[in-house]
């Protein structure tokens, strides 16, 4: 395949090192890597915040419903852990 050269120099013929889409990628991967690890830092603090609520001694239908609350919040921030591990790993396999 032979390209037209119209604009300046093809990308291609230059090889990878010129082509500043790594660097942008490479800048997109640092971005994904950080908010993954912020979140699970998140996630932690959430878990932690929920274990000590559900340590209160509350009674009543209130208490039963705020605990169910907590169950279901404690049950979706641990399914958003698998997430966090699947997005990560992609993003390191994008580095290799």
């Amino acid at each position: 395949m032979r390209f037209i050269n119209r604009t300046g120099p093809n990308p291609l013929e230059q090889g990878a090192a010129g082509c500043a889409c790594h660097g942008i990628v490479q800048d997109s991967q640092d971005i994904v890597t950080q908010t993954v690890r912020r979140s699970q830092e998140a996630l932690n603090l959430t878990e932690t915040a929920i274990g000590s609520a559900q340590a209160l001694d509350w009674q009543g239908q209130a208490g039963e419903a705020f605990r169910a609350a907590l169950g279901r919040a404690a049950e979706s921030a641990r399914g958003q852990e698998g997430l966090l591990e699947g997005t990560a790993a992609a993003a390191s396999r994008a580095r290799s």
